[in-house]
Parts: structure tokens; C-alpha cells; sequence
């Protein structure tokens, strides 16, 4: 079922603008709304893993939950979900707040504006946070997946195709798992580099790697980045992926309503991600 889009619902006179300046220009202060991470349980597929960041599986993050995930906006229908950031931390029942107005996952890498999103000449898209300030990728500059640009096309591509598909909880896993693997490693599989697994199915992981590869040009139209709010030294909680297809019609404010979004500063994003305690990465 076709969903009410995720964003751009924004009209003139919609909400009261306060202007500030980022460089340079005049722009709005971002509108927020709040986005939940559903708490592990019924409807969430995937399998628990051991991970690192850092190359090192004896000292690995224990229980990582990798698969799809669900969540919603404003206590609206539920959607599913694929993170993003594997090398920052969130707990179950963690909170922020997220663009109203967010960039597409294939959108331009745009410059962190005074709130701490990437939300400068117009929403950024993934590319953005794959910098050394933050998420900190390895291998740029050759291979398959060597620049930004096509480790945030692999990753749409395999949002828009496997976001709402019938899959089992072990692909989900897999193709979380590769998600996360091109986005450090370039896609080196989760037997090399800083980012490795313990999976027990590392073919299936490569499965999916090898066919994002053929889609490193691709732009997606629907693939909307859930963008968490960087503090100064660039920390903040983890990102996730959704696309405007699931069950159910993401409940957007409509424009009428978003003046009074905008006063309250709306309430915090709920996310959760790990099984037992906070997820950590490191």
C-alpha cells in the first residue's frame, strides 16, 4: 500500500519561521517530529550477533540484535526500519528528535547547520555522516564501494528492495549485516576489516553485498534518512533508513498543525536497538 509520504508537507504559512543563518543564507529553524523505535518483540526479524568496529571479535560487542526493525512517527501506524550507524550507541527506550523535512538516503552530503543535523543548502542525505568526524568509514578511494556516493546508492538500493519484502529472520539479518559492512568496510565482507561479524552465514552477507554492487548509481525516490541530532564533537545517537512503502500510512502532521509542532518543540524520538542494556559498538 502506497503511505502518505514521510516528508515534505510543509506549505507557506504553515508554521511561524524563525530565521537564522547558516552559511551564509537565511534558512528556518528545523522542524522536528518525533520518530519511536519499537522495543524488541513481536514483528521485529533478524538474529543476535557478535560485531566490532575496531577488527577485533575476542573484544566484539556481545548480543546485537541485526535485522529489520520497526518503528513510527507520532504515535502513528508502524513501519519497518534498517539502521544505518553501527558506530554509535542507543539503548531500548533511548529518545531524539528527528527532521521533519529529511533528506533521501542518495541526497547530497550537506554541512552540520546550528542544530546539529546535516540540514544546510536542503536536507543531506547519507553521504553526509560518512566522514572521519563521524562515522568514520575505512577502504574510501578503491574498490567497489569507494567514495560516499556509491556506498549510500548500495545502501538505498537495498532499503527500497528489501524494506517491505517477505523475507525470513535470518536474511534480515543478512542483509542488516551488509548494511553495515559497506558502509564501514566497503563491503569487504564481515571476516576482514574493522567491521566484522560472527554471523554464522557470512555467504549470505556477501549475497546481498554482490548485488548492491551492481546498483552503485542508483537513486532512490522513497529511502528516507532518520536523522539524529550531532552534538559539537559530533556524538549523538544512531541513524536509521525507512522508505514510504509498509504497513500502514506514516502519520505526517498535517500543515494546519504544524505551527503548533513547531512551538512545542514536539516530543523526543524513541529508539531502541539492543536485546539486553544499551547497544554499544565500540
Amino acid at each position: 500500500m502506497k503511505l502518505t509520504s514521510f516528508t515534505r508537507l510543509l506549505s507557506v504559512g504553515a508554521a511561524v519561521c524563525v530565521l537564522t543563518t547558516v552559511s551564509g543564507r537565511a534558512k528556518a529553524v528545523d522542524l522536528t517530529q518525533t520518530f519511536t523505535f519499537l522495543n524488541y518483540g513481536a514483528g521485529q526479524i533478524g538474529e543476535n550477533t557478535d560485531i566490532t568496529t575496531t577488527g577485533d571479535l575476542i573484544h566484539a560487542t556481545t548480543g546485537t540484535f541485526a535485522g529489520r526493525y520497526l518503528g513510527m512517527v507520532n504515535g502513528g501506524p508502524v513501519f519497518n526500519i534498517f539502521c544505518t550507524d553501527v558506530t554509535h550507541d542507543i539503548g531500548w527506550g533511548q529518545s531524539y528528535l528527528t527532521l521533519l523535512d529529511p533528506g533521501k538516503i542518495t541526497d547530497s552530503a550537506q554541512l552540520r547547520d546550528g542544530q546539529g543535523y546535516y540540514n544546510g543548502a536542503a536536507p543531506g542525505g547519507l553521504a553526509s555522516a560518512l566522514t572521519a568526524l563521524d562515522y568514520k568509514p575505512d577502504n574510501l578511494g578503491a574498490g567497489t564501494f569507494g567514495t560516499v556516493g556509491k556506498r549510500a546508492s548500495a545502501v538505498a538500493w537495498l532499503a527500497d528492495t528489501y524494506m517491505t519484502a517477505a523475507i525470513s529472520s535470518h536474511q534480515a539479518a543478512g542483509i542488516q549485516l551488509a548494511i553495515w559492512d559497506i558502509l564501514q568496510d566497503g563491503g569487504d565482507g564481515i571476516g576482514a576489516g574493522l567491521f566484522e561479524s560472527d554471523f554464522s552465514d557470512s555467504s549470505l552477507v556477501n549475497t546481498y553485498e554482490g548485488q548492491a554492487a551492481l546498483h552503485t548509481s542508483y537513486t532512490t525516490t522513497g529511502a528516507y534518512w532518520i536523522e539524529a541530532p550531532r552534538d559539537a564533537s559530533y556524538a549523538h545517537l544512531q541513524d536509521f533508513v525507512t522508505t514510504v512503502q509498509g504497513p500502514g500510512t506514516l502519520n505526517v502532521p498535517e500543515p494546519g498543525a504544524l505551527g503548533l509542532l513547531a512551538g512545542s518543540g514536539a516530543a523526543g524520538l524513541l529508539l531502541a536497538f539492543r536485546r539486553k542494556g544499551a547497544l554499544r559498538r565500540r
